[in-house]
Parts: C-alpha cells; sequence; structure tokens
C-alpha cells in the first residue's frame, strides 16, 4: 500500500475523500450530477469516475452515471452519510481514497493567484474553473491563514497569494504553468510507480537478450 505523503499530508486529504459504488437501485442512474443537483443538495463533488477499466476525468458533470460506477468523492463525513442514505450509494472499502488522486495519468501540483490572474475577484463557480483549465481545486489555503478551506470551496472569492491545491491529467497541470493567472510551486505529485510491474518487464527485456546473445534463439523469435 502506497503512503500518504506530500501535498495529500499537507493539506489533510486523508479522511476528506471517500469511493461510493452506485448501487443497482440508485435513482441516480441515467443523471448527471448536474441534473442531480449533487454539489447543491450535498456540498459534494465527483472528482473521478471509475467504470470498468475506463477512468473519466473530464467532463464529469455532464456523464450519466450508471449502476457499478466507482465514484471518487470530496465531502465531508456528514455529507457524504446524506447523499449516500438519499441516492443509493455504497461506501467501497478501499486504500486511502486520497491516494486514487493521481491514478489514470492524474497529478497533484499547488499554484498561487498571481497579481495580474483574471480570477482575482472571482469564485471557483462563476469562472468556470474545471472547464476553463480541465483540472479541479481540491483545497484553497488563503494567505496568512492557517485553516485550509476544503467546503463550499466554489463559492470562495479569489485573492491574490490565495494557494490552490489543483488535481488534473499530467498535461492540464502542466498547462498551468504556461498560464499568467498562476504562478506554479515546485513541489508536483504525479501518478505512482507501479515498481512491480517496471522489474517483471525489465526482467522479460533481459531474458530476450541474453537467450539472442547465446544463439540459443533469435531476438526477434524469443520477444514473441
Amino acid at each position: 500500500m502506497a503512503k500518504i505523503t506530500g501535498l495529500t499530508r499537507r493539506y489533510r486529504l486523508q479522511d476528506y475523500f471517500t469511493i461510493e459504488t452506485v448501487a443497482p437501485n440508485s435513482p441516480l442512474i441515467g443523471k448527471t450530477a448536474l441534473e442531480s443537483r449533487l454539489n447543491e443538495k450535498y456540498d459534494v463533488m465527483i472528482i473521478e469516475i471509475k467504470r470498468d477499466d475506463q477512468l473519466i476525468l473530464t467532463d464529469i458533470k455532464n456523464t450519466r452515471m450508471q449502476a457499478g460506477d466507482n465514484i471518487l468523492l470530496r465531502g465531508s463525513n456528514e455529507d457524504i452519510e446524506r447523499l449516500n442514505w438519499s441516492e443509493g450509494l455504497i461506501k467501497k472499502r478501499s486504500r486511502s481514497p486520497a491516494e486514487h488522486l493521481t491514478d489514470g495519468g492524474a497529478a497533484l501540483t499547488e499554484v498561487v493567484i498571481s497579481p495580474n490572474s483574471k480570477l482575482v475577484g472571482q469564485t471557483l463557480k462563476k469562472s468556470s474553473f474545471r472547464y476553463r483549465y480541465g483540472a479541479f481545486v481540491l483545497a484553497i489555503r488563503k494567505p496568512n491563514e492557517t485553516d485550509i478551506v476544503k467546503e463550499n470551496i466554489g463559492d470562495v472569492r479569489l485573492e491574490v497569494g490565495d494557494t490552490l491545491l489543483i488535481q488534473g491529467r499530467k498535461k492540464a497541470i502542466s498547462d498551468l504553468s504556461g498560464s499568467s493567472d498562476f504562478i506554479v510551486t515546485e513541489e508536483t505529485e504525479l501518478p505512482k510507480f507501479n515498481k512491480r510491474k517496471a522489474i517483471y518487464s525489465v526482467s522479460i527485456i533481459a531474458m530476450v537478450i541474453l537467450l539472442a546473445t547465446f544463439g540459443i534463439m533469435p531476438i526477434l523469435a524469443s520477444s514473441l
């Protein structure tokens, strides 16, 4: 099991995410998050949807939910319990849900609102942040404040110097560094390295080269 470190620990995300499965009788089936008004009614946000082998990270608000979908949610335990009771979701036992934030080619990074940012004075909702930048704000840290804003962040008015914890695909995260709206800090958490798979792959390659070197079989045949 991977450890939670760096940004996830700094922002105390360990207990603020959960994975829920859409039950066969859930009223959410066939509806989008926008139609179901999940954020408005329960103050929770869908970060990603895993459907079989597909990981959905973009245009989530317009994605129609299906039975068996595994949904990574951000919200307080109390709000998520209310959601489960009303909307037919089942909490899934998993490794710490916050560790899923870098699954499937996603990454985490910190950015600071720059003095000439177009976002100054706007909220995340008003600015259509997720649509504009292809990334999702998980938390906000205000200058000279110790508390981290993780609830109702869509309604928080952004100011120069605000630090945003952002999750998105690697390309979207990389694109943020080219935007005058942000100053990107040095720390970025990329998807976890699959050590076991890598060792297996290297072993296969080494065996192929070894067989070919000793003439046991041509390299092309040994790699098939």
